[in-house]
């Protein structure tokens, strides 16, 4: 953005916003919504916005706008087809048309939904939307645990001792000792 000219802007709308989602996903598909934003922006002048609101459902939309020359209504249909670049094809612009395709299966297969609108010489947003979150106040870095009850068949009491930096393992090796 900065060697184009392009100006980033990120909006705090949604105070400590967390949602339910992988976080390398996510970060996937939020690099490639800015990567496109200031791709297909009007250089020297253009800009980029980035903002998190919550919506109805228990969701937050994050969402990426840009002022670049825009999408014309009758293809914003085809946006999120896989290898379609809506023409952009024919012109200097680098890309195989997989990213939007591959941040709409992201996002949905993380319970959450993707779309965008655009306005010819005006701009584009494109935004998704995720489930709201409570974040995690403990430490999930280790746990050791007991069962409450003596274990059926072979097994014996004992204690577990788990060491992990990823939450999204240590949730499901805390749910599976419970």
């Amino acid at each position: 953005a900065m060697t184009r000219g392009i100006a980033v802007h990120v909006e705090e709308t949604a105070p400590d916003p967390h949602v339910l989602a992988d976080r390398q996903r996510l970060k996937q598909v939020l690099l490639n919504l800015l990567s496109n934003a200031v791709k297909y922006n009007r250089p020297e002048g253009g800009s980029v916005t980035v903002a998190c609101r919550p919506v109805a459902g228990d969701r937050l939309r994050i969402s990426v706008t840009d002022t670049g020359h825009g999408i014309p209504a009758e293809l914003l249909s085809r946006l999120f087809l896989p290898f379609d670049r809506l023409g952009a094809e024919a012109g200097a612009t680098e890309g195989t048309g997989l990213g939007l395709a591959l941040s709409k299966a992201l996002v949905e297969h993380m319970g959450g939904t993707i779309g965008a609108d655009s306005a010819m010489g005006v701009g584009s947003r494109f935004w998704f939307e995720l489930p709201e979150a409570t974040p995690v106040t403990r430490d999930p870095a280790v746990v050791a645990t007991e069962p409450t009850e003596p274990a059926t068949g072979r097994s014996r009491l004992g204690t577990v001792l788990c060491i992990e930096d990823n939450l999204s393992n240590f949730l499901l090796v805390e749910r599976v000792l419970a």
